[in-house]
């Protein structure tokens, strides 16, 4: 029943305590494989955590024991004393520096004469004090009921997200009543409100992403929509909103706050959510409904959070357990207003503060007579010989000398203000088309952010460059697929020849990264058409598949690697994996094959396949080998820290077990999740010489991929002056002139090589 618990072990006094005083333990437990157990959180007074209590709950596995030399086993996900029996109900993975820790948080102290109970609640406020609720009304035994009805409903609705709002609110609601059901035949309670609370907020936890993806689904146009609104209101400040100064330090640990709502899935944990929100905002400072408004506006444009629509949708439409009006609801009617106003034509109107000379103020009003007059004067007086000279020291002269606060020129604040007449006549002046700002931005880039088509049009017919990066490593096509603006990503396809549609950010996203991320269905469309790359990983390891938030970006991603479902035995999948990566380490081949489900006479014979990656009808038609009833481990899984069976091949040079993981459909491309790492990364670092030519023969490997640092395998060939490694690499076109994210570049390393230096030459 404890399968969806969870709590954040921070805030947990028990753990608190081992952090702040006893960090010596949690060292020698990442030495020595110890457990820490942690009781969650209610269950032990917090004045009784002595270090005699701490040791009783650092368990030695390889010993039986406690750190107090009292027995305790793990059997079952329980732990088993010589007197009680304690429910894991999660662990958790820490890690300090390169060493990790295990801790489990189990349901009550391990070695205590006096048990406490989960205090009584008064006041359901989260999913936490919904448990506590169920334990205090000896109802524990429904959680699991509750469970499977979940389940079952989630099995049984699999085009739940197709749906519309009426009919998932509907379903929704029917589910709920038979969960309440299941609590209303137990007469052992005395608090209805408070049963009904409970059961909606445990069904919601049990659902998780399921309703949150179907939601997301119904709202995805109308957040696209207003994603596309903040987007290009991201720029406005404090003073544009006419907000004092005096909120600026409120406002910081309010948006820390605010951003964390998506990490919740039940509707009690987001308006609490929003409380503590509110609590920030409150601080020390009266506040007026009118204020509560502006800050929750600036706090929207702010964060980054893609479904504003589908929270809301969320809040006020999919609570049915009754309620008087309180506080939460007027935090959620406070949330519906700033997103209305953000939608409203008032909103529209608000624009950024400019402070400009009157050269600029002039394309402020899109005065172009007077813009005229004034470079006429500045000119008559400056540079030229006379205002009609033509001469070639007076052509020169580049009209987009002056330049803002911001370090923009007449052109590209021209551009940004969208005032194409003024666009062409500094252009015909001589204006610089390419400059940039202080923040590495061009004309092309400002009217791509704001969607100004007829400006992009004329700024790419002079010879615009179409793929020039900012200081963030964005391109016009990112600003124009980041701010929502489909006519000037057409427009970028349809006069632009060379656009490049997969460069990367310094994020290492791909202009399909974002459109995915803000929900923006048609430019997916449009970049999905033009071949757009739908396996470009960014710093994270994502795909754009991985950042689809709704059915109708899900669907063009329909051969990419699904996300993985949620799943109760996830931590027995991974214990699964530890060992075939173990197998592998040890070099125990026929072990392996076992726990990947190949048979001897299916996967020794290499050249049954034409190659490793072929899938061909006669490849495709070749026996597998694998029992069909049983559930193998896949080739590309990976363990905590994104390490796939191929990685530890290539780490500890199992050539034959590589070739039988290539030709079984291993990713040769895959990366691990810290340090961003390939097979041939490690296989380079490892210095296995025969595993690299291995993996440089498969077609789709990438030779130059770069990890965490901006290092290739080339880089890491030279730090470890390998010779044969370098050959190789080269020989497969590998790019000597790559330079990582700290702009030290491969050739500097040459200078190091003694055996390898002939080969650059």
């Amino acid at each position: 029943m404890w399968q969806k618990y969870d709590e954040n072990l921070h805030n947990n006094p028990f753990f608190h305590e081992i952090i702040k005083n006893h960090g010596d333990l949690i060292v020698k437990a990442s030495q020595e494989e110890w457990i820490i157990c942690v009781p969650r959180i209610g269950v032990i007074d917090p004045n009784e955590i002595t270090i005699e209590t701490i040791l009783d709950h650092i368990l030695v596995p390889s010993e039986g024991t406690t750190l107090s030399k009292k027995e305790a086993t793990i059997k079952n996900k329980q732990i088993v004393t010589n007197s009680t029996t304690r429910h894991i109900l999660f662990e958790e993975t820490f890690y300090i520096e390169d060493l990790k820790y295990t801790v489990f948080c189990i349901d009550s102290p391990l070695f205590s004469s006096r048990v406490t109970c989960p205090h009584v609640v008064n006041k359901i406020e989260t999913l936490h004090h919904c448990i506590d609720f169920f334990w205090s009304e000896n109802l524990s035994h429904v959680l699991i009921k509750i469970q499977r009805l979940c389940a079952s409903f989630v099995d049984q609705n699999r085009s739940f997200c197709r749906e519309n709002l009426q009919n998932q609110k509907d379903l929704i609601g029917s589910l709920y009543s038979q969960c309440l059901q299941l609590v209303l035949r137990n007469r052992g309670f005395t608090d209805c409100d408070n049963i009904k609370l409970a059961v909606e907020t445990y069904m919601q936890s049990c659902l998780d992403q399921f309703l949150t993806h179907a939601i997301n689904t119904v709202t995805c146009l109308h957040d696209s929509e207003l994603n596309k609104i903040i987007r290009n209101s991201s720029e406005l400040q404090l003073k544009d909103l006419s907000i004092p100064p005096k909120f600026c330090d409120n406002i910081t640990n309010a948006k820390s706050e605010l951003s964390k709502i998506n990490n919740y899935v039940t509707i009690l944990d987001k308006v609490n959510c929003l409380k503590l929100t509110f609590g920030h905002l409150y601080t020390k400072i009266c506040l007026t409904s009118d204020d509560v408004l502006q800050l929750f506006v600036f706090l929207i444009l702010k964060l980054n959070i893609t479904n504003w629509t589908s929270n809301l949708i969320y809040l006020t439409q999919f609570q049915f357990s009754s309620h008087e009006p309180n506080e939460s609801n007027f935090l959620v009617t406070s949330l519906e207003a700033a997103l209305e106003f953000i939608k409203s034509e008032q909103f529209a109107k608000i624009k950024p503060r400019h402070s400009v000379t009157p050269l600029f103020q002039t394309i402020v009003t899109g005065d172009l007579t007077n813009l005229r007059k004034l470079l006429d004067v500045k000119n008559s007086g400056g540079n030229l010989c006379h205002p009609l000279c033509d001469c070639d020291d007076c052509t020169k002269m580049d009209s987009s000398y002056d330049i803002n606060s911001k370090g923009q020129t007449l052109l590209t604040f021209a551009a940004l203000l969208g005032r194409s007449e003024i666009v062409e006549f500094l252009l015909s002046k001589g204006a610089e088309v390419n400059s940039v700002d202080y923040f590495g931005r061009s004309a092309l880039h400002y009217a791509c952010l704001k969607g100004h088509q007829d400006v992009l049009l004329i700024l790419v017919n002079c010879r615009a460059e179409v793929n020039v990066r900012d200081h963030d490593g964005n391109t016009p096509l990112h600003v124009a697929c980041n701010n929502g603006h489909e006519n000037c990503v057409k427009a970028l396809f349809y006069a632009s020849k060379g656009l490049d549609i997969d460069c990367v950010n310094k994020h290492g996203d791909s202009p399909l990264h974002l459109a995915v991320k803000w929900n923006y269905v048609g430019i997916c469309a449009v970049l999905i058409e033009n071949n757009a790359n739908v396996c470009v990983t960014n710093r994270k390891n994502q795909l754009p598949a991985n950042l689809a938030q709704n059915y109708y970006t899900e669907r063009f991603f329909p051969n990419s690697v699904p996300k993985p479902p949620k799943d109760n035995n996830r931590s027995d999948k991974f214990k699964k994996i530890d060992l075939l990566l173990k197998a592998i380490e040890n070099d125990d081949l026929p072990l392996t094959c076992f726990y990947l489900g190949f048979s001897t006479s299916s996967h020794y014979d290499f050249q049954s396949k034409c190659h490793p990656l072929c899938n061909c009808e006669k490849c495709e038609d070749l026996d597998t080998g694998q029992d069909p009833n049983v559930e193998y481990i896949s080739v590309n899984a990976c363990n905590i820290d994104g390490f796939t069976p191929l990685h530890f091949a290539a780490k500890f040079g199992r050539t034959e077990l590589l070739r039988i993981l290539l030709d079984s459909g291993a990713l040769p491309n895959l990366k691990t999740l810290k340090t961003l790492q390939t097979p041939l990364h490690l296989a380079c670092i490892h210095q296995q010489v025969s595993v690299v030519k291995e993996l440089v023969k498969c077609a789709n490997c990438e030779v130059d991929s770069q990890d965490y640092y901006g290092n290739t395998p080339l880089y890491y060939a030279c730090v470890r002056n390998d010779a044969k490694i370098v050959e190789v690499l080269l020989t497969n076109g590998a790019n000597a002139d790559i330079r990582d994210y700290g702009n030290s570049i491969i050739k500097q390393v040459q200078e190091n090589l003694t055996e390898s230096q002939d080969i650059f030459l």
